[in-house]
């Protein structure tokens, strides 16, 4: 492991695990991701089902984004899912179908927001993050996990420093 790195990303979540691709994409690659969990992953070892909506998951308004932007950003995000291995099938694409879950909902104050979603799953979803940490340590990148970092210094360099190592 190296000492100097030109980009440093905390958190192997989606975000960190998106951000570290993007960047490979466009041509870096002295990256660093670094996370205190011991396998990559942020929200994806749950059931992992993809909201592929603006309606559920983010404030538009606070991230400020068009509607446009947003999707475009969950297309992109969706496509590479789907190049990693992803299942293909979609649900909540049929509004017949829950139609009746709506009206339910509003006959008791309640509102259901239909989403479209690809259901992923636990398991598949650990082979996809492996496939895309694979994918980024074969470009250049490396991955510290189980690294709790403790303090970050801003000066000439930023360094970030955890509970047994020094790294800018």
């Amino acid at each position: 492991m190296k000492k100097h790195y030109k980009i440093i990303i905390i958190g192997s979540g989606p975000a960190g695990l998106f951000c570290a691709y993007k960047l490979v994409k466009k041509g870096y690659n002295d990256i660093l991701i670094i996370d205190a969990n011991k396998f990559p992953s942020g929200g994806l070892l749950n059931d992992c089902k993809l909201n592929l909506s603006t309606e559920i998951g983010m404030d538009l308004n606070e991230l400020q984004l068009s509607k446009k932007k947003a999707e475009k950003y969950i297309s992109q995000i969706d496509n590479i899912f789907i190049k990693f291995g992803a299942p293909i099938e979609l649900f909540g694409t049929n509004p017949a179908m829950y139609q009746e879950w709506i009206d339910r909902a509003k006959r008791n104050d309640a509102e259901l927001i239909p989403a479209k979603q690809r259901h992923i799953g636990t398991d598949m979803s650990k082979r996809i993050i492996k496939k895309i940490r694979f994918f980024l340590e074969e470009n250049g990148c490396e991955i510290l996990l189980g690294e709790k970092i403790k303090k970050i210094i801003s000066e000439k360099d930023i360094t970030l420093i955890s509970e047994t190592k020094k790294i800018q």
